[in-house]
């Protein structure tokens, strides 16, 4: 992991980043801390809410394996016209190296797009997750596979993009300069790559209860011996 926002501050202007690698995010604009959350509390955003987190070199991924995941809770609907929810942005259309943009798109739905030196493609799949009720959403890039996760259902297409080697900063809730400003709470944001491979079992790092539908692997019990 390369990056872990649990957004559990309840105060300050810092996102930390538990993964240990130092990619503490600055908060920016009327972001709400403390709020309850999936795991422990959260952070509310509205129009203008954003996080930003600076680049740095385990943040430019290249070819490697590529994975995205978030929390997210709300019940409005983008608005307005090829408005969307940027719940993760990376640079834009026209960004030298490329660009990563993880949305929730007009009709609810969530989508992760990843652009490369070969080229981009978007993947939007899975049901309404603006419904007032907590989804996890996870993006994959792993070779010339794109998957997207949504609440455990996978669906995936196939795409060569090639190396990702952008330097902007990472934003969460907002587009690079601003606009598809998200409206909702976010929370247990990661990244992997060797950007952003998690490489742990969900949960792992905290010794909360975890969700019900995310139950841990637990090896079944060995034999009884044989009766003599």
């Amino acid at each position: 992991v390369v990056g872990l926002w649990h957004l559990d501050e309840t105060s300050g202007t810092t996102a930390f980043d538990s993964s240990g690698n130092g990619n503490n995010g600055a908060i920016s604009g009327p972001v709400t801390l403390g709020v309850p959350g999936h795991l422990n509390t959260a952070y509310s955003f509205v129009p203008k809410s954003t996080v930003i987190v600076p680049n740095a070199s385990d943040l430019i991924p290249g070819t490697a394996k590529i994975t995205i995941s978030y929390w997210l809770k709300t019940a409005t609907l983008p608005c307005c016209n090829a408005i969307d929810y940027d719940m993760f942005a990376k640079g834009n259309g026209s960004s030298k190296g490329g660009q990563i943009k993880i949305e929730v798109q007009e009709n609810g739905q969530a989508s992760c797009m990843f652009r490369g030196a070969l080229g981009g493609r978007q993947l939007q799949a899975g049901p309404n997750v603006v419904d007032g009720q907590w989804h996890q959403v996870t993006c994959v890039r792993d070779g010339t596979r794109i998957v997207e996760t949504v609440d455990g259902a996978s669906f995936s297409v196939t795409k060569a993009t090639g190396a990702i080697t952008v330097k902007d900063p990472i934003r969460l809730g907002s587009h690079k300069n601003g606009g598809d400003w998200y409206k909702g709470v976010l929370d247990e944001h990661r990244a992997g790559a060797r950007l952003l491979d998690i490489g742990q079992p969900p949960y792992a790092h905290r010794t909360s209860v975890p969700h019900p539908r995310f139950r841990p692997w637990r090896p079944l019990p060995p034999p009884a011996a044989p009766q003599k």
